[in-house]
């Protein structure tokens, strides 16, 4: 997805049942309306004339060659002021240009302009304040938000449409996966029954999970524990069927359970619940072979925050979280002291377990970190990590020690392995809980919401908390996306907008072929290879056909929420993403799959199979509308189709083939050259200072999205030249 994208406030998009009942205010308020926008418009022209006769002589050399930089003004003076129509290039455009668009998304268009840019400005001296001066006066920062940007204003508009959605009265005409849906949202917005129930289901669930907390009084826990009922050849964990609790007069339980702690089982359970610790485990697309898949581990990253511990934020962040923890522990029946002592521990462990963590920097290489290896001998190397066990656990199979698998972090894996060996079973049970508890607490009462979110706040430097209903609403998004995905589709979204949005990819991949063509130091025998690659390019465009199918939706979420029990129906709805999961594990792998839902705000790359997905939510205004003018597009969702497109082929994607399998395609005089200009942008990024914070931009990291934004900008930029 790019980054840097210009703020723009966001248009109407096709409207919720409540928005509508808004439209019918009367004849006399659409007039003053009209008068208004018509006012706006005739500013925005006015102030367009005046800027493009400052730039006529450039926009004629525009017109006779287009080269890699991209004036803004020179897109707008092009596309309002310019007369004649367009011409259609091929069967793929779906825009066209007129002398003047008067249709209501170019008057909104034009006011979300004229609302960011700072005329006052020379762009020639300060580019980035012409384009986006005036934003931060039309777009205060809410108390509960870090920051905003186009992007931003278009999640919080799904959000409101997906609320809206979700809070519609349940009829006989819902479907059940509907049905289903409305019922996770309203389970989670009732907030009577976690009040009632407290910390009980939480303590219930960690005794389930086997990881009775170490530093909590046993006298909090139940003296049900309902692992002794489940086989241990079961992979499931018995959900809570009573929140009745019997005290235990025996304190020396948590010593017994030291004695018979079993990390590696407790780990497998946490799995189970797609909730990840030491490190991740998984079973995905084999990067030398996309259409097979193979189990894959990689590092993992700690709950404690990435913090420079010598700077003044990095300390006050580890306090409040080390703070955030103790209090926790205290709601959940912990002596504050004893929890003070023994979080700091934890802490402290994960802190050393980031430490171990392999940065970004040497991971781009993919053929460096690609280890391949059996689990007979990752278990040799790494003995008290057990991985064969622990793979037998999440995946419901026997491993022989012969089966192959990827490891990503052989290092990171070999530290942690000592670092368990020496470190007390009493700490690590209380990070494997406290991982629990802190994936939870934003579901519990609200002493537990309340403590999560201010220790949210302190991270993000906000001072309000996220409202109930945004958590709910992403809380449904995550766990049923196609199922909100449909409702989003089915109530707003039309097949037009689908085909246009096609049309656009095919008319950027064309732009990105007729430049690779034109590249002067690419040889041919690699610039072959790129070409196919990027013909060979599929793509995912806003939604599956199968959501629009509601006996299949149905049949692919068979579940039964309970409309009061949020804490349980978390559970229901793990346990049923993980028998998907294992559904999948062993079998070819299914390039038609959607992995991203289509009520995601972005966009994405997949190396791994060679195709762009772009949801339908980003498929809208601000981004997107098929009544635009073609600037407007191109500018927009355009310029994220080409970063996407350049994405296969920056410092990363250029390591996989047309296929999506990792391979060396290019000539070594080829990739020399890449790699030299690659390090031209690292030097020229790195050399970029943020001042409101005193720190310069890590060219090195950032380079796989700079190439992608560089390259996307210039792909729509021609593609918007083509047109007019």
């Amino acid at each position: 997805m790019p980054g840097g994208s210009c703020p723009s406030p966001v248009p109407p998009r096709p409207l919720s049942p409540s928005a509508k009942k808004e439209l019918n205010g009367g004849l006399e308020r659409g007039l003053v309306l009209l008068v208004l926008i018509l006012t706006v418009l005739c500013g925005l022209i006015l102030l367009l004339l005046i800027r493009a006769s400052h730039m006529e002589a450039y926009i004629a050399q525009r017109q006779s060659e287009l080269k890699d930089t991209t004036s803004i003004p020179s897109i707008f003076e092009s596309t309002i002021a310019r007369t004649g129509r367009g011409e259609r290039h091929g069967e793929n455009s779906s825009f066209r240009t007129t002398e003047l668009c008067l249709s209501p998304e170019c008057i909104y268009a034009s006011s979300s302009i004229l609302r960011s840019i700072d005329p006052s400005v020379d762009p020639c001296q300060d580019f980035y304040q012409f384009a986006c001066g005036r934003w931060p006066i039309h777009h205060p920062l809410r108390p509960d938000t870090s920051n905003l940007d186009t992007l931003t204003l278009l999640k919080n508009d799904m959000r409101q449409v997906f609320k809206e959605l979700l809070e519609a009265p349940m009829t006989k005409d819902d479907s059940s996966s509907t049905t289903q849906a409305k019922l996770l949202y309203k389970s989670c917005m009732n907030e009577t029954t976690a009040e009632r129930l407290r910390e009980k289901p939480l303590l219930s669930l960690l005794e389930r999970l086997g990881l009775r907390w170490p530093l909590v009084d046993p006298l909090q826990y139940t003296t049900e524990n309902e692992l002794n009922n489940t086989s241990s050849e079961s992979p499931y964990i018995s959900l809570p069927t009573s929140n009745k609790r019997r005290s235990l007069p025996d304190r020396s339980l948590n010593e017994n359970f030291l004695n018979t702690f079993d990390w590696h089982r407790s780990l497998g359970y946490l799995r189970q619940m797609k909730l990840e610790t030491f490190f991740m485990i998984f079973s995905q697309a084999d990067q030398q072979n996309s259409s097979a898949t193979i189990l894959q581990i990689d590092q993992n990253e700690p709950s404690v925050p990435y913090v420079d511990l010598n700077s003044a934020r990095g300390r006050r962040q580890i306090k409040a979280y080390h703070t955030t923890m103790v209090l926790a522990a205290e709601l959940l029946g912990a002596n504050r002291t004893q929890a003070v002592v023994d979080m700091k521990d934890v802490v402290i462990f994960e802190l050393r377990m980031r430490t171990f963590m392999e940065p970004s920097e040497e991971r781009r290489n993919f053929t460096a970190i690609n280890h391949r290896m059996t689990l007979g001998q990752l278990d040799a190397f790494v003995p008290h990590l057990r991985i064969r066990k622990l793979s037998s656990v999440v995946f419901q199979k026997q491993f022989d020690p012969d089966e192959r698998l990827v490891v990503y972090a052989p290092n990171y894996l070999k530290k942690l392995n000592e670092l368990l060996k020496s470190t007390p079973k009493k700490t690590v049970a209380n990070y494997m809980g406290w991982r629990v508890v802190y994936t939870l607490m934003n579901f519990m009462d609200k002493r537990f919401v309340t403590l999560r979110q201010r220790y949210a706040n302190i991270l993000a430097g906000t001072s309000h908390p996220i409202p109930r209903w945004r958590l709910c609403v992403t809380l449904v998004n995550l766990n049923l996306g196609m199922v909100t995905g449909a409702m989003f589709v089915t109530n707003h979204y039309t097949a037009f907008m689908k085909s246009s949005a096609e049309s656009m990819i095919r008319d950027i991949r064309t732009a990105f072929l007729k430049q690779l063509d034109d590249l002067d130091w690419m040889d041919s025998k690699t610039k072959a290879a790129a070409r196919h690659k990027a013909i060979s390019m599929r793509y995912k465009v806003a939604y599956p056909e199968e959501i629009l199918d509601q006996n299949w939706l149905d049949k692919e979420h068979q579940l039964n929420f309970s409309a009061d029990d949020v804490f349980t129906n978390i559970l229901l709805v793990s346990r049923f993403r993980y028998s998907k999961e294992l559904e999948r594990f062993g079998k070819p792998n299914d390039l038609k799959r959607w992995i991203m839902n289509p009520g995601t705000v972005n966009a994405f790359y997949t190396r791994t199979g060679n195709f762009i997905t772009l949801p339908a939510a980003i498929l809208q205004p601000p981004m997107f509308h098929p009544s635009y003018p073609a600037a407007k597009n191109y500018g927009g969702i355009g310029v994220v189709i080409g970063h996407e497109i350049t994405h296969g082929f920056d410092d990363k994607g250029r390591q996989f083939n047309g296929l999506g399998n990792l391979a060396q395609w290019w000539q070594p005089e080829a990739l020399r050259k890449f790699s030299d200009k690659a390090r031209c942008m690292v030097e020229q990024y790195s050399s970029y200072k943020v001042h409101e914070v005193d720190m310069k931009v890590n060219g090195f990291k950032t380079q796989g999205e700079n190439i992608a934004d560089n390259g996307g900008l210039k792909q729509a930029y021609a593609s918007n030249w083509r047109i007019v």
